[in-house]
C-alpha cells in the first residue's frame, strides 16, 4: 500500500524512511521475541548485547539528529560548567 500518494517528492522520501525504520524495529522484535517471551516467564531480562542488531541500527537512525543538534549547544556547555580557566 502506498501511503505517500499525494505528497511532495521529499514527504516521500521522509515516509520511505520512516517505515524502514517502523520495518528495522518490527524485524528486531521478531527475532528476540522468544527471548523477550522468556524473560517476561522468568520475570528476567534481556540484555543489551542479546538483541539483534537491526535493532541498533534503528536506536541510532532515531536519535542521531537529536544528539547532533544538542551536543555542542547543550551537552558540551552543561559539561564544561565545573572547567574554569
Amino acid at each position: 500500500m502506498d501511503f505517500s500518494r499525494g505528497f511532495k517528492s521529499d514527504h516521500k522520501l521522509a515516509l520511505r524512511y520512516d517505515e524502514w525504520l517502523s520495518n528495522q524495529a518490527a524485524a528486531s522484535t521478531y527475532h528476540d521475541e522468544p527471548k523477550i517471551a522468556d524473560a517476561f516467564r522468568n520475570g528476567a531480562g534481556v540484555g543489551r548485547g542479546e538483541h539483534r542488531d537491526c535493532l541498533f541500527c534503528v536506536v541510532e537512525k532515531f536519535f542521531r539528529p537529536g544528539s547532533a543538534a544538542n551536543l555542542v549547544g547543550t551537552w558540551i556547555p552543561a559539561s564544561m560548567a565545573s572547567v574554569t580557566d
